[in-house]
């Protein structure tokens, strides 16, 4: 099954008799993230189970929006503005430097795609549906074309949203 950002599979719920209780889970992929991970809730019915494994995941989506009260004010246009001279001068981090044509390919990311279609959300206003359409809209379904431009919009993104987790401008 196919599971987008930020939505989950099946539940599936069974009885661990030599625990006395019921488990419920279901995979889900988290925001910007390929990785799926699995989350789980106990309950002494199968009905309370499952109840416990939906409100665990509606805290854990509501935690995606959450975040210090940077991430209400600051826009995604902002944090590109801050993370992007990160990247065109990575030696003042201790790190070694992009190539120009990989600048250059950035810059044309961010002014073509992504702040056009999201520079002006605000960061806790980021949902993995608004993501997902934002930036896979740039693809033709019947051609594939700017398939290429979405996932380097998608990786760029990432990055970006990397620098503010780690700057505490936003949670995971």
């Amino acid at each position: 099954m196919h599971i987008l950002r930020g939505d989950h599979g099946k539940i599936y719920t069974y009885h661990e008799e030599s625990r006395g209780h019921w488990r419920a889970r279901f995979q889900y992929k988290p925001l910007l993230s390929d990785e799926v991970k699995i989350l789980t809730a106990t309950g002494s019915t199968k009905g309370k189970a499952e109840s416990n494994l939906k409100r665990k995941w509606g805290e854990l989506r509501a935690s995606w929006n959450r975040g210090p009260a940077e991430a209400e004010r600051l826009t995604v246009e902002t944090l590109i503005d801050r993370w992007y001279p990160t990247v065109k001068h990575p030696q003042r981090h201790g790190k070694k430097p992009l190539s120009e044509n990989t600048l250059e390919e950035y810059a044309e990311v961010i002014d073509r795609a992504l702040v056009p279609r999201l520079g002006e959300r605000t960061l806790a206003e980021l949902t993995p549906y608004m993501l997902e359409e934002a930036l896979w809209s740039m693809v033709d379904p019947d051609t594939g074309k700017g398939k290429a431009n979405a996932q380097r919009s998608i990786t760029i993104l990432k990055k970006a949203l990397a620098f503010a987790r780690k700057k505490g401008l936003m949670q995971e």
